[in-house]
């Protein structure tokens, strides 16, 4: 059987990166002395002694089972997980930061939103309304609760600076696309690569998350967890005991909109989002708080 010439350049592709595989050094062990990788696995505690922990759960691990890990990172690894997650979204251009309370969630949106609005105000001039000297911001709002609560503990500042929020189910086309920043929630986030999974079967965030130029995504810190292999458990359990009805698509987001593919130039926000703001949440949202109150600013 003869080789057509685009087998031989799919094989020889193929051995190029099996060498460069080969040679490369691991992650962990590339980026353990700057703090990436900390040693989490060392700190569980064992169901049937250190022995088996040593031998289950670490090789759960590498084998991204995680038959023990489930039941025991809740409790015993929070801080370092989220700690783990921070440092991975900031090594993918992403910015992530952790409040205790809603209250300290709002203030961490409106700061993201000033700083936006400074950026627009004094590099992009040309996009400020005749007649005045500082933007208002055009918000998209997921149905998420912990994303209603914050925005309605910002309601009021919002209101003041002249921003107007808006729920995706009030939007159509051409306001999705006219929007600056989009906020949502986040369903479950993975420590290890910094990456957000967001469901459709929980909250109608794809649009919000992938077409204004800012993505705000409001996590609650009980989501975090070690690896991918981990969430897709979740979200399997969640689809055998029904708790998502018709499916729906997943979504997961590593860091704001990046693409290389003309001449190799990285370039940021040409397929979505140019900023990714994350803000990982302690204190979870109470259905008493997450209306947001009707004012013209406001149109949830």
């Amino acid at each position: 059987m003869s080789v057509t010439r685009n087998e031989r350049s799919r094989a020889a592709i193929l051995e190029s990166i099996r060498t460069a595989l080969a040679a490369s050094e691991r992650f962990e062990d590339a980026h353990e002395a700057e703090g990436l990788v900390p040693d989490t696995w060392a700190a569980l505690p064992s169901a049937h002694g250190s022995d088996h922990r040593e031998s289950t759960t670490v090789t759960a691990v590498e084998r991204g089972t995680l038959d023990v890990l489930p039941d025991v990172l809740p409790d015993v690894l929070p801080d370092v997980l989220i700690e783990q997650f921070t440092n991975a979204v900031t090594a993918v251009m992403g910015h992530c930061v952790r409040v205790h309370t809603i209250e300290d969630g709002a203030d961490a949106l409106l700061g993201v939103l000033g700083s936006y609005r400074t950026e627009v105000t004094t590099n992009r001039p040309e996009h400020l309304p005749s007649g005045t000297t500082l933007r208002t911001l055009r918000i998209g709002a997921s149905d998420a609760p912990l994303a209603r609560t914050i925005l309605a503990a910002a309601s009021a500042r919002l209101q003041h600076a002249g921003d107007t929020v808006h729920a995706i189910d009030t939007l159509g086309h051409d306001e999705l696309f006219a929007l600056d920043v989009g906020v949502t929630g986040v369903q479950w986030a993975v420590a290890e690569t910094g990456t957000l999974v967001l469901t459709t079967a929980a909250e109608r965030n794809r649009l919000l998350s992938l077409v204004p130029p800012v993505h705000v995504a409001v996590l609650p810190a009980a989501a975090v967890r070690a690896t991918l292999a981990e969430v897709f458990a979740a979200l399997q359990a969640d689809a055998e005991r029904g708790a998502t009805p018709g499916g729906g698509a997943v979504t997961l987001i590593t860091g704001p909109s990046r693409t290389s593919d003309i001449e190799l130039t990285l370039v940021v926000g040409v397929h979505g989002p140019e900023q990714l703001h994350v803000i990982v949440v302690d204190e979870p949202p109470t259905g008493d708080r997450a209306t947001v109150p009707a004012t013209p600013a406001v149109t949830l």
